[in-house]
């Protein structure tokens, strides 16, 4: 099953509007950004989020259920060459 491509902000608005919906009690926790990282298979997904701290209202559990269930669904999409590599330097720049 190919996974769609989000923006990390798309990503995250998706996984912080899971917590909100799924969250029963109120709480400070939030969830952390996500991050791209190089896939480690080709079955897992190419983004992880941060550690959440210990919370005694369960949200790090939580935000880990979460994770774990957008893994199979969802890629964040690859980051663009640095395009200033790419021009090559000129002697005569004014």
């Amino acid at each position: 099953m190919a996974r769609l491509q989000l923006s990390p902000g798309g990503l995250y608005t998706l996984l912080n509007g899971e917590l909100k919906r799924r969250r029963m009690v109120e709480c400070a926790c939030r969830m952390p950004l996500p991050f791209q990282v190089e896939r480690p298979d080709p079955v897992s997904a190419n983004w992880r989020i941060g550690t959440a701290p210990p919370c005694s209202r369960g949200c790090d559990a939580l935000i880990a259920e979460i994770e774990t269930s957008l893994w199979p669904k969802y890629d964040l999409l690859e980051s663009a060459p640095d395009v200033r590599a790419a021009i090559p330097a000129t002697e005569n720049t004014k």
